[in-house]
């Protein structure tokens, strides 16, 4: 198994560990819910922004997640990790506006019928955006998540980086199943 791909996967496995520590009761297998979090955590590890988008080594990721479902939820189990030295914070978004200082935009699967809005105000932003509705890397979005015999995959969309001025590790990329943008 090739160093990257270990380290993204082990990363995973560490997230996985964070957000069992914030859980109640005795420990479980992780649900799909927790999983695509820490896939999110790791997609931002493994994620470089254009110059300037960070201020200092001490400015935080901000996570930004639009909407709520299982996933959005699951989510505050990476506040306080780190991604690229930089301390991860959530902050809930409702608009367009609110999306100044978002390094990870999550768009949550009741925002399904203004995605295209969402996309478009994303655009060009040197955002990640990630959601587990179905499509979305399709729409214009950079990730999705999907199910495949019972295991978490994702899409990614090499155009939507592109646009927001963002490189995802080569290694990661082999993990996933990219796709071309297509009109929502």
């Amino acid at each position: 198994m090739a160093l990257t791909r270990r380290r993204f996967l082990l990363g995973v496995a560490g997230g996985l560990s964070a957000l069992a520590r914030g859980r109640a009761g005795p420990s479980s297998p992780p649900t799909d819910p927790e999983v695509k979090a820490a896939i999110v955590l790791n997609l931002a590890r493994f994620t470089e922004w254009p110059p300037g988008t960070f201020s200092d080594a001490g400015t935080p990721l901000v996570v930004c997640v639009w909407g709520e479902d299982p996933v959005s939820h699951a989510l505050g189990g990476i506040r306080g990790e780190t991604a690229g030295g930089h301390p991860v914070v959530l902050r809930a978004v409702a608009s367009p506006d609110r999306l100044q200082g978002c390094h990870v935009a999550y768009v949550a699967r009741s925002e399904r019928r203004h995605v295209a809005g969402i996309l478009t105000a994303l655009r060009g932003r040197p955002v990640l955006s990630v959601s587990d509705i179905e499509g979305f890397a399709a729409w214009g979005g950079a990730v999705s998540f999907w199910t495949l015999g019972g295991r978490v995959r994702f899409d990614v969309n090499p155009a939507a980086l592109r646009h927001a001025g963002l490189k995802v590790s080569s290694k990661v990329l082999r993990l996933a199943r990219l796709v071309e943008e297509a009109a929502p």
